[in-house]
């Protein structure tokens, strides 16, 4: 079963080696990416924010975990530009259980 996290970002042509998905959150910035690992897609996210201006930005946390969700709600990699809170909002809230590593 998809939801439209999956329906739109994981690539369905397996010929697909990477895939990089532009996240509108507002004031700040956050990217996923996905690079094919053998028959699967490993997961990376850099930077997160939450749109706490009401801007109709995009939640990232519940977004990966609707992404990842046949993944074993597992993000492979987060990466952390800088450590201001428009590139970091919300990181304790990623991390809550799906991070594998963390490069700030």
């Amino acid at each position: 079963m998809t939801n439209v996290a999956q329906d739109v970002l994981w690539p369905t042509d397996s010929n697909v080696l990477i895939r990089v998905g532009m996240l509108y959150v507002g004031q700040g910035d956050a990217s996923v990416v996905l690079v094919k690992d053998g028959s699967t897609y490993k997961t990376i996210l850099i930077d997160i924010n939450r749109d706490a201006e009401g801007c109709n930005g995009i939640n990232v946390p519940k977004l990966m975990k609707d992404l990842l969700t046949d993944q074993d709600g597992r993000l492979d990699l987060f990466v952390n530009t800088h450590p201001h809170n428009d590139h970091l909002d919300d990181i304790t809230e990623l991390s809550d259980g799906f991070i594998a590593t963390v490069i700030a």
